[in-house]
């Protein structure tokens, strides 16, 4: 053996003994010689580095006149070049505020700073010491409050250093990866401990990257105090916090392309929260001082993402800020909308956005547009001026509305050829980047027919002189991303072959391997959900009569409530059953009935189950239901009705009323068809009716408007049948608000279907 080796043995040895008397002794605290022999042997070998890195800690508490010796020795070891002994101290150093709760801020420091370390086994000690220490008393509120701030002090007092940027960095992604996942352990009691964290981050929040706010408030809003339940006061707050970094309370300078950044994001922020009923006030009266005043001077690529922030904050606007911010809107859209052909390219985005704002804030204030628009809405208030002269606004406005729809059409019309040559191009495609290069080409002109398709649907209303705005009705934006239910892993039972997809396969008589359909239902009854909360919005009486219904969503069968109103006795009334249930590939699948051809009426065609209203029924469910059940034997118990649809007027003076429900267990319905009004029963995907696949369609007119008829073509079990006229058209709508999307066609509906909602029955 060395003289270096028997050396280092004999350093070894003595801090065994040195533990071992510390471990016996009673009175630890006379043991003074013992704890100093082992901050002595931090000096000397590696080996005995290592072992005086587990016992400086480990007899810390007994020693405080030697506790500035001993934290030094053991910092000394944090900074050892030999990785094993870092290891080591640093896995001691939760131990040094165990019981000695006053270093508990320097030693969450000192671990900070370790995050920044190099080697993965030190960075892993380095996360372990910190929660170790983070976790050592969740129950005591100082001590939590403590070890929180001393960890975000790192975030937010920052000096001019790179050294200093890093240690920020590592701390905040420690935060957001180890700190924010574990709240519900961490911030004990929660409500003190929520609002202690909440007051951190308010602080950390002085120089922060977009992405670390919306980190930030990502956090802020799964907290309790921020949660569904919160009181006005905390979303005041949350929103005060946003508005504070959108910087709402500075000067606007279009060179600032920071601010403009900023602006944007917190405002999308926002939107969530303004759904909840949070002012969006601030952000409004901001966009109309500063922004739109000087829209042309902004940059081109964030002028369509703030038009957008309007559109979609314009629905929950106070009537007093729709007025303020209305004539600024008309001006920006006029400007959009010439009167005349100017020869260059519409942006029909800005016109999507602008129309939609407008439409929403003026279904807040309407009489504010009779000035604006030349428009006669009477609320009974002086603001309504109808004894002034506006007839020139309605021209202009009117010729506006004109020229923008005339290329609309020219558009759609360019769009549909397009996607016709797109169709014909994927037919033919052969490798899987010549198909995904068509795939986003017809994706883009399924936005651009989705984007003139609501151009159209907010200009029709708005030639008359006393125009129903969309406020409480469905416009879905074409920048919205669609959300497709997606068919769950294990849609076909164990040991059953799957059914080949394709036109082919009946759904209802192979009923092996269907699943109850569990994560489907939830989807469709989320998408009528959110359907229902985008229609139900309080109403002007001057803009739609009594008897308006809106659709409604039901969250299961037992709590319906059918509020169609009743129409006049001498309309006939029926209605059908939307009947959804998931078939063996997890696809949204219909039934659907062929009529029998011995009918006097629509006989051999396809249609929903249904039919009209008998007295007996309590209402149009009742009428669905029983209707079902008498022609294709399908039980009531089965079906939970999720919506009742907006009613359909047919030209043959009928109010049709779709009831769309839920076929949960679908093996349990065996098909009966009723021999003299059912020829046969199928089934067909839901998501058919919105691809512009097997379809064409017919231009129409009727009351001098034109309109299109939707035609399906449609295989199964070796038949083929022909889905058309009111059933393509509820269809149409159903998918759409499934999943969440329009269909890739033009679909122009017939204006009269929906005479039952305006209360505009009258026309024969």
């Amino acid at each position: 053996m060395t003289d270096a080796s028997e050396e280092e043995a004999q350093q070894i040895e003595k801090l065994y003994e040195f533990g071992e008397r510390l471990n016996e002794a009673k009175d630890k605290y006379q043991n003074v010689k013992d704890y100093e022999g082992i901050i002595d042997a931090s000096k000397t070998s590696l080996k005995a580095k290592q072992l005086a890195a587990q016992l400086i800690p480990r007899f810390f508490k007994f020693f405080p006149n030697l506790s500035s010796r001993a934290l030094n020795a053991h910092f000394d070891l944090i900074e050892e070049e030999d990785l094993a002994v870092r290891v080591q101290a640093i896995r001691g150093l939760p131990l040094f505020c165990k019981d000695t709760k006053e270093y508990i801020s320097k030693i969450v420091d000192i671990l900070g700073q370790l995050l920044t370390a190099d080697e993965i086994v030190e960075r892993d000690a380095v996360h372990k010491a910190l929660m170790s220490v983070l976790r050592q008393d969740v129950k005591d509120c100082l001590v939590n409050v403590e070890s929180l701030t001393a960890l975000f002090k790192h975030v937010w007092n920052i000096e001019e250093s790179s050294q200093d940027d890093t240690i920020r960095d590592k701390v905040l992604c420690f935060i957001r990866d180890k700190v924010f996942p574990l709240k519900a352990e961490l911030l004990r009691p929660q409500d003190e401990m929520e609002r202690h964290i909440t007051d951190l981050i308010k602080k950390s929040l002085g120089d922060v990257t977009g992405a670390e706010f919306g980190m930030f408030i990502d956090f802020l809003k799964s907290l309790s105090i921020f949660g569904e339940k919160a009181s006005p006061e905390r979303l005041t707050e949350l929103i005060g916090i946003i508005e504070g970094q959108a910087d709402l309370d500075a000067q606007f300078e279009v060179s600032d392309a920071d601010h403009i950044d900023r602006l944007i994001s917190c405002l999308f922020i926002a939107l969530p929260f303004f759904v909840r009923s949070a002012s969006g006030s601030k952000f409004l009266n901001y966009l109309n001082k500063h922004i739109i005043p000087v829209f042309d001077k902004l940059p081109e690529e964030r002028k369509l993402d703030l038009l957008k922030g309007l559109a979609e904050i314009s629905p929950y606007t106070t009537p007093q800020d729709s007025r303020q911010v209305l004539p600024s809107v008309v001006q920006l859209l006029k400007k959009y909308m010439p009167r005349r052909k100017t020869g260059e390219e519409t942006n029909f985005t800005y016109v999507e956005c602008l129309l939609f704002s407008f439409h929403h804030l003026a279904h807040k204030a309407p009489n504010a547009t009779n000035s604006l628009c030349g428009y006669k809405i009477v609320t009974g208030q002086p603001s309504d001026r109808l004894g002034e002269d506006f007839s020139e606004n309605y021209k202009d406005f009117t010729e506006r509305l004109n020229s923008v729809e005339d290329l609309t059409w020219a558009t759609i019309k360019k769009l549909t050829q397009g996607m016709a040559e797109h169709n014909k191009a994927m037919a033919a495609a052969k490798s899987d980047e010549a198909k995904d290069k068509i795939k986003t080409q017809k994706l883009n002109t399924s936005t651009g027919l989705h984007t003139c398709n609501n151009i159209l649907a907010m200009t029709k209303p708005l030639h008359s002189k006393t125009p129903a705005f969309i406020g409480g009705k469905s416009v879905y934006l074409s920048w919205k991303e669609a959300i497709k239910p997606s068919a769950p892993s294990s849609a076909t039972a164990t040991g059953v072959k799957r059914t080949a997809p394709g036109n082919g396969s009946n759904n209802l008589t192979t009923k092996k391997g269907r699943g109850a359909g569990g994560m489907q239902n939830q989807l469709v009854n989320r998408a009528f959900e959110a359907q229902r909360l985008r229609l139900c919005k309080p109403t002007s009486v001057h803009q739609i009569p009594d008897s308006v219904p809106h659709e409604t969503q039901c969250p299961n069968s037992k709590s319906i409530s059918n509020n169609i109103p009743e129409h006049p006795p001498n309309l006939k009334r029926a209605a059908v059953l939307v009947c959804i249930f998931q078939g063996n590939n997890g696809d949204l699948r219909v039934i659907l009935t062929k009529r029998s051809s011995t009918l006097s009426s629509h006989s051999g065609e396809v249609a929903l189950p249904g039919g009209k209203r008998d007295e007996t029924d309590a209402d149009d469910v009742a009428t669905a239901l029983r209707e079902a059940k008498e022609e294709i034997g399908l039980d009531p118990s089965l079906v939970d009705v999720v919506a009742v649809l907006n009613p359909i007027f047919t030209k043959h003076r009928m109010i049709v009323v779709p009831v769309v429900g839920i076929l949960s267990d679908a093996k349990s319905f065996e098909p009966s068809p009723c021999a003299d009004e059912v020829e046969a029963i199928f089934d067909a995907p839901l998501e058919m009716f919105l691809k512009d696949e097997n379809r064409r369609a017919e231009e129409k007119e009727w009351g001098g408007e034109k309109f299109l008829l939707h035609y399906f073509d449609y295989e199964a079990e070796n038949a083929k049948y022909l889905i058309w006229a009111l059933t393509a058209g509820v269809l149409i709508r159903v998918a759409s608000v499934v999943y969440e999307r329009p269909p890739d066609f033009l679909e122009l509906r017939p204006k009269f279907w929906d005479m039952a909602i305006t209360g505009d029955i009258s026309i024969q």
